[in-house]
């Protein structure tokens, strides 16, 4: 099981200049954002329509970076992992309405649990969120690559993320920041 956090791009920046809208909230982003040359390049994971159906019957609001008539395409990976989609968390709806992020957060737990119910031998779920953070707005990523049952406590990671914008974190085991 693997679990690093890292500085990111800055995703604001990244967002305009391949012509897409910026979140303030709660967003899905392309897997490959950061390396895309043009927006026509840019794929959600396969998993993307999903977990945005049960965050709408949840409630949860996702700022879409689409424009109006934008559509991206969905990749598909023919291997038993579930690779969920790049997650981006605002600093403004971290500090607006941080419920409003842990119900996000635990769909997704949820949605983990359930797609590996009744399975057995080699699971593997991969799961990454950007979260911004201010004053000094910057970027920190969390990617996990692991077996579902030992994926760390996902909202507090990103707390962790979010109030400390200027210290790189180092993750000495899942779940644990210093």
């Amino acid at each position: 099981m693997a679990l690093e956090v890292r500085q990111s791009i800055d995703v604001r920046d990244r967002l305009r200049q391949l012509g897409l809208r910026e979140p303030n909230g709660l967003s899905v982003l392309p897997r490959n954002l950061e390396s895309a040359s043009e927006k026509g390049e840019l794929l959600y994971e396969s998993s993307t329509p999903t977990v945005r159906i049960l965050w709408r019957q949840c409630g949860v609001q996702e700022d879409r970076i689409e424009m109006p008539g934008d559509s991206i395409p969905t990749y598909t990976e023919k291997d038993a992992t579930l690779t969920m989609p790049l997650i981006f968390v605002g600093a403004f709806l971290l500090s607006e309405n941080p419920t409003a992020v842990s119900l996000a957060l635990n769909v997704l737990g949820n949605y983990i649990t359930d797609y590996f119910k009744g399975t057995f031998g080699r699971r593997r779920v991969k799961l990454s969120i950007v979260v911004e953070s201010t004053p000094s707005t910057s970027y920190k990523k969390l990617e996990y690559d692991g077996d579902p049952e030992a994926m760390p406590d996902l909202l507090q990671l990103v707390k962790e993320m979010s109030n400390d914008s200027n210290r790189q974190l180092t993750v000495e085991s899942p779940g644990e920041l210093r």
